[in-house]
């Protein structure tokens, strides 16, 4: 077991309280994978390789300002995604990530059914749940801290839909360059 792990006994006793391993993921809830997400020092740089090397398709970007972070996702064949992370200033949690451990996997998104559920059953199991960023509508997640998951930042996350608000098919409004450019309200990167 690592240094700062949760303790696979302590896992064990709070999953005997959901009664079994698959009760205790049928109550997380996961629908699916949506992307794994890597933090680097600047997108541009890593274009060889996610999106000419890999084939990847760009889907999705923001600029996140009161984060200080730009995120562009790139989708395989499959559906599945990889998300780049590059920081927008010095005080950046990207930055922080960067500065202590270098370019590499960030975090990894999994869908599920109910975020409330998900976060009560991994909480009753032992994990630490931080981040929780919990609305009636809209975007709701929250993280598995790394240092209860043998080093892996885990994100719970689920769009809740206002009553009778469709989830019909989404298309990005800008291209990659645009965003790199700062139309999303960054700076050019």
């Amino acid at each position: 077991m690592s240094r700062g792990s949760v303790d696979p006994q302590q896992i064990a006793a709070g999953a005997a309280g959901v009664e079994s391993a698959e009760k205790l993921a049928a109550a997380v809830g996961v629908e699916d994978i949506d992307h794994v997400a890597v933090a680097v020092w600047r997108i541009r740089d890593v274009l060889p390789l996610y999106r000419d090397l890999l084939g990847g398709e760009f889907v999705d970007a923001g600029d996140d300002l009161s984060k200080n972070f730009r995120f562009v996702q790139f989708r395989y064949p499959g559906g599945f995604k990889i998300e780049i992370l590059e920081p927008l200033a010095e005080d950046s949690f990207v930055r922080r990530f960067l500065d202590r451990r270098g370019p590499g996997l960030h975090h990894i998104l999994m869908h599920v059914t109910d975020i409330e559920s998900a976060i009560e059953a991994a909480e009753r199991a032992g994990f630490r749940v931080v981040d929780k960023s919990l609305r009636p509508h809209g975007w709701n997640e929250a993280f598995l801290h790394p240092k209860s998951t043998e080093g892996v930042l885990i994100e719970f996350g689920k769009y809740k839909r206002k009553e009778g608000e469709s989830g019909g098919e989404w298309h990005f409004p800008y291209t990659l360059e645009e965003v790199l450019d700062g139309i999303l309200g960054g700076p050019r990167t």
